[in-house]
């Protein structure tokens, strides 16, 4: 061979070239016409479930995948975009990864259920050893002016939120594992949603700003059967990890009804504070025309709410709900009736059995010709008895 080799150098160069042309063609044509069936398992391999019509490989370090569509576990979309991008280098191709696939205009459906658990965080910890994402042979997904549906299903009712003009991105490492963050970038309402594992196994920021109020909404804050929220603006700071929730938020121009008052309550306006296991909110706005402070605090152990307000007569009192039987039978009998101050105080324990405590102080009233002067103390309501506390008043008889 050798003694050939250096008789012919010429032909043997040259036959060596015509075979692996030979190869290299036959390759690039078997490659070529089977091209879609290629993408489509390497797709499935990087991607999961995902499907497409066609594919282009005109471009060395871009493979375009037409109709994209990518599924979870069950079936649902969580992306669809009718160009997707697939870049990749020659260095890429030997350590088995793909640097970045890109997708524009894209339709995208983030959601969490009652586990907390994140839809596109799911799809990439199958198959991963460890945390979710550190063996997605991946380096980053990116989106531009995606339409997006983000959807908490972790509370009694979804919380839905259709945002336009999204960017954002999903990496991975292959040490910490997953982080995707996404934004919208035009429009009053702003959004911007992200998660990674990096130091904790589940860290998840939602910030809203400007974004309109409602029941569903501000379960994120507190919800219950006696109140009803009528709109307002909200910005919203709040972290979910595995230790609690975090964050602040920010209530302005909002409204709500409760059954503890005939009547609503506007020009809301005030903050709320989470801090781990507790959540804390402490508004002022008004009932009519008087100025009213609200106070919340949320804990484990149950929940205790206040309303403070001062300088109401009959007519205002008998609006409170609240004050049925003995009691209110006694207000309309009383003459020239006037609270200075009041706080009713509603504490819920873990059984969610109430107590209601009040706290006031009267101008001078009538009652039955009796005088009271300089009334203040507590009155509590407790398993269906009346307690007094603390009661101080001053007497006189006509």
């Amino acid at each position: 061979m050798k003694k050939y080799i250096k008789k012919y150098p010429k032909s043997f160069i040259a036959t060596t070239i015509l075979i692996v042309v030979i190869i290299i063609g036959s390759l690039y044509y078997t490659v070529r016409k089977n091209f879609d069936k290629i993408v489509d398992v390497s797709l499935k391999t990087f991607l999961a479930d995902i499907s497409h019509s066609t594919s282009d490989l005109s471009t060395f370090g871009v493979i375009i995948v037409n109709d994209a569509v990518l599924k979870d576990d069950k079936g649902i979309t969580i992306l669809y975009t009718k160009e997707l991008l697939l870049k990749y280098s020659i260095k890429d191709l030997l350590r088995g990864k793909i640097s970045e696939i890109s997708a524009k205009d894209p339709y995208l459906y983030i959601a969490t259920d009652k586990n907390y658990d994140i839809n596109i965080v799911d799809i990439f910890a199958t198959g991963s050893p460890g945390k979710a994402g550190v063996g997605v042979p991946i380096d980053i997904i990116t989106v531009t002016n995606a339409r997006v549906l983000f959807q908490d299903n972790y509370y009694e009712q979804p919380i839905n939120m259709f945002v336009n003009n999204v960017d954002g991105y999903v990496s991975f490492d292959k040490t910490h594992g997953i982080d995707l963050r996404f934004y919208n970038t035009k429009g009053d309402k702003k959004v911007d949603y992200s998660f990674n594992n990096y130091e904790k196994d589940y860290s998840m920021t939602i910030k809203l700003k400007g974004y309109d109020i409602d029941q569903k909404l501000m379960q994120y804050a507190y919800v219950d059967e006696y109140t009803n929220y009528l709109g307002g603006k909200a910005n919203l700071d709040l972290t979910i990890d595995t230790d609690g929730l975090w964050g602040t938020a920010y209530l302005s121009e909002a409204s709500f009804k409760t059954k503890a008052y005939d009547g609503i309550a506007t020009d809301i306006h005030g903050g709320v504070d989470f801090l781990g296991d507790n959540i804390r909110l402490k508004l002022k706005g008004k009932m009519g025309e008087k100025d009213v402070g609200f106070g919340l605090n949320y804990s484990p152990d149950g929940v205790n709410m206040n309303i403070t307000t001062s300088d109401l007569n009959k007519t205002d009192i008998e609006r409170v709900t609240l004050l049925e039987g003995d009691l209110k039978e006694k207000l309309n009998q009383t003459k020239n009736l006037h609270v200075t101050y009041l706080r009713l105080g509603f504490d819920f324990n873990k059984d969610f059995d109430l107590t209601l405590d009040t706290y006031l102080r009267l101008d001078p009233i009538d009652i039955d010709g009796i005088k009271i002067d300089d009334f203040k103390g507590r009155i509590i309501l407790k398993n269906e008895k009346v307690y007094l506390e603390d009661i101080r008043f001053n007497t006189s008889y006509r």
